[in-house]
């Protein structure tokens, strides 16, 4: 699918992944290929179990965002999986 990192939306693949692997453990499956936004994370949560952010927020960081920003992201990320 290509080197992670953050993406303007979510790898066609990446959900059907997540069904085959779904398909084949009882094993928690998580995503996490480019999933840059909380609408991406939504998607990418349909096929798995949970999602992977590290290089959004890691991104986030980067370009001089601090705790309270790394904060927001996550709890917006939270807020959209739990609607």
């Amino acid at each position: 699918m290509g080197v992670t990192g953050e993406r303007t939306h979510l790898a066609s693949q990446a959900s059907e992944m997540g069904r085959r692997c779904k398909a084949v453990t009882d094993r928690p499956v998580l995503l996490g290929v480019g999933i840059s936004d909380a609408a991406q994370a939504v998607e990418a949560a349909v096929s798995a179990d949970g999602v992977v952010v590290g290089s959004a927020l890691v991104g986030r960081l980067l370009r001089g965002g601090g705790p309270d920003e790394a904060h927001d992201f996550v709890a917006g990320l939270r807020a959209a999986l739990d609607a």
